[in-house]
């Protein structure tokens, strides 16, 4: 969602991996934990904006902040996040997943309305 714009909340989409786009950066929280995901083909001045590298490879996922500057994407984007927190009146841990990482496994086992890897797994749809 364009987190450029003058919209304070993005609307929310469903939670299926199909319809993450490659050069979109989602946000996903269940209350425990949150993640932003990366994807592959995200613009680079997107990327120089939010963690002030110029390549999403060049991005370190483990130890990657928001940067706080006020561009529009970050002030939107750390402003959102501050919103969930309050709401959830804790403040939960932010993980970066990049599209084909490791840490991408654990942000797709949170699609609740994706089947598991599992062969007997159900989607939350399916229950």
């Amino acid at each position: 969602h364009d987190l450029e714009s003058e919209e304070e909340v993005p609307s929310p989409i469903r939670c299926i991996y199909e319809r993450l786009k490659d050069d979109g950066i989602y946000l996903l929280e269940n209350g425990l934990c949150m993640y932003l995901w990366i994807g592959a083909n995200v613009q680079s001045n997107l990327i120089q904006n939010l963690f002030g590298v110029s390549a999403i490879q060049q991005l370190n996922v483990e130890k990657a902040k928001i940067l706080e500057i006020d561009t529009q994407i970050s002030v939107n984007l750390r402003s959102l996040i501050s919103k969930i927190n309050q709401e959830r009146k804790s403040s939960l841990k932010l993980t970066v997943a990049r599209k084909g990482d490791s840490l991408e496994y654990f942000f797709k086992n949170l699609l609740v309305e994706d089947k598991g890897t599992s062969p007997n797994s159900m989607s939350y749809v399916d229950l």
